[in-house]
Formats: C-alpha cells, structure tokens, sequence
C-alpha cells in the first residue's frame, strides 16, 4: 500500500494516478483483511487450519494486486509470510 501511495503523489505518475487510486482503494479491503488476520493470529491460533485458508488466499490477491503494480517486470514475494504452528503466537 505504500509502495502505492508513494506512486500517486509522485508527478512521474501523474498521467496513471487516477487508475493507481482506483487500484489502492480496491487493494484497501485486502490490506485490512490482513490486518484483522495479523489481530487474530496474535491472541492464539484456535483455528490454524481456517487462518491458513484465510492467509493463502489473501497471498493470492495480493500477488494479483503485485501483478498489476509489476506486469513484465519484477515481482515481490509474498510467499514469505511468517508461518507458524498451531498455538504459536506471530
């Protein structure tokens, strides 16, 4: 999301910075999604099974969101996440 913001305010994207804001405010959704999963998985992992669901798909619209931000160039990981065992705290 900063990597976004920054975009926008720079005048070498002003000719994108309408479609980089409409792409932010799309993005923003998944952005508090992982914050929430981040809240729980914090207190103590009850359920590891449904926040590693939750987590892989979040990965996944943040590589599509990746993909739109880089789409011939480089890409980041977000398959480097932490990862944790049930009951482990992050």
């Amino acid at each position: 999301m900063s990597m976004l913001e920054k975009m926008i305010a720079s005048p070498g994207f002003a000719n994108l910075r309408a479609d980089l804001q409409n792409l932010r405010d799309q993005a923003k959704p998944l952005a508090d999604q992982v914050q929430n999963l981040l809240k729980q998985a914090k207190v103590v992992v009850l359920d590891y099974t449904s926040i590693s669901n939750h987590l892989q798909q979040l990965q996944a619209a943040f590589q599509q969101v990746n993909q739109l931000l880089h789409p011939g160039g480089r890409r980041e990981n977000f398959g480097d996440l932490p990862k944790t065992r049930p009951g482990k705290r992050l």
